[in-house]
């Protein structure tokens, strides 16, 4: 009997995708180690854009190459005629815009709701034409991928997909974040001149992420010699600019760019990660503060109080509420390390090891 192949669309791994594109890597190296390794086939762009480390992807013995982009129609004929031609049994699709009527069955990802959740941070065209390309997806779809309880549930509930078709998948801790020595920590502090004790957020600055409230927070809140340091791509002038307000002044460090490895350093050197966001898909920026032994303030919503279980302290979207927790874990270090103490158990519940046998154990259902 022919054993089933398995095509992996990886066009993902590309810069402009770096959360969805971080899980599809380890994802990928994870689904490498299992029995269905053999069974894999590659998918990969023809000049892919990306800071992951390829080789081991491509020393797989299955491995094509594609021309078109998520966003170019020209992906839909090109990928009938590739899935025919390596008789593809299945196809994983790590994103909702998918090439569409593909001649086998197929598991689509969809990671949030957020234009249902958050609607008032997307145009009425965006939420529009988000909401017909996650219909679109459902319908081309033998199943869903999720990447946490809550946008399950999202799922469900907004687009009337049946429970059984949704399939659990979770996420994993890369190998690279966990508590780092402190002459590491210390060498960061010296390269970007940041103080001995600050409190960090590491995010983009995407209306739903709250850069402004968080920084509305930390100017009332009384920190002492605690400074707060931010680190993400910022894509609105208009971010950068809330920096220059004068209460801010010598209380807080920009990084710009956070060289991939130096994220470790900068979680396990930092007394907590502030991580105001009104939604997320999962919320790896907490996991990844967990995972190297950091406790984390985030607001009790969506997925994060599946991230940060009781590794942090979860919060209401109330100014008052993030200055006084603000304020605490500055100052009450017996409350911060009682939740640090926290964070080895929460870190332990997720590996990259389960995602690929959550997923495996999906695809013999197809």
């Amino acid at each position: 009997m022919k054993q089933a192949t398995i095509a992996l669309d990886l066009r993902v791994l590309d810069d402009h995708f770096p959360g969805i594109g971080r899980f599809c890597y380890e994802l990928s190296l994870a689904l490498l180690q299992t029995p269905i390794a053999e069974q894999l086939h590659l998918i990969l762009p023809q000049q892919p854009r990306t800071q992951f480390d390829l080789r081991p992807l491509l020393q797989h013995p299955k491995v094509s190459r594609v021309s078109h982009s998520l966003f170019s129609v020209g992906q839909h004929r090109e990928w009938r005629s590739l899935l025919s031609e390596i008789q593809a049994d299945l196809a994983i699709f790590p994103y909702y815009i998918r090439p569409l009527f593909q001649p086998c069955p197929s598991l689509t990802l969809i990671y949030d709701t957020i234009s249902w959740r958050v609607p008032a941070t997307f145009s009425r065209r965006k939420r529009w034409q988000i909401a017909a390309l996650h219909h679109v997806a459902i319908q081309q779809s033998a199943a869903i991928g999720t990447i946490s309880h809550s946008a399950a549930s999202d799922i469900a509930q907004f687009y009337g997909v049946n429970p059984q078709r949704l399939a659990y998948l979770g996420v994993g801790i890369s190998a690279q974040f966990q508590p780092q020595p402190a002459t590491t920590i210390a060498a960061l502090r010296a390269k970007y001149g940041l103080p001995e004790r600050y409190i960090v957020y590491v995010a983009s600055d995407k209306p739903h992420k709250q850069i402004d409230f968080l920084l509305d927070a930390w100017q009332a809140a009384q920190t002492a010699e605690v400074g707060l340091v931010l680190g993400g791509r910022w894509r609105n002038p208009t971010s950068e600019q809330l920096l220059e307000h004068p209460k801010l002044h010598g209380r807080v460090w920009r990084i710009a760019d956070v060289p991939e490895d130096e994220l470790a350093a900068l979680y396990s050197g930092a007394l907590a990660l502030a991580f105001p966001s009104l939604y997320e898909g999962f919320g790896l920026p907490a996991l990844e503060a967990i995972a190297c032994g950091t406790p984390v303030l985030a607001q009790n919503s969506s997925s994060l109080p599946e991230a940060v279980g009781a590794a942090g302290c979860l919060l209401p979207n109330e100014q008052a509420t993030w200055i006084k927790a603000l304020e605490r874990m500055c100052h009450d270090s017996t409350w911060r390390e009682s939740l640090a103490a926290q964070t080895s158990a929460q870190a332990a519940k997720f590996s990259w090891q389960q995602v690929a046998e959550r997923l495996e154990q999906q695809l013999n259902t197809l």
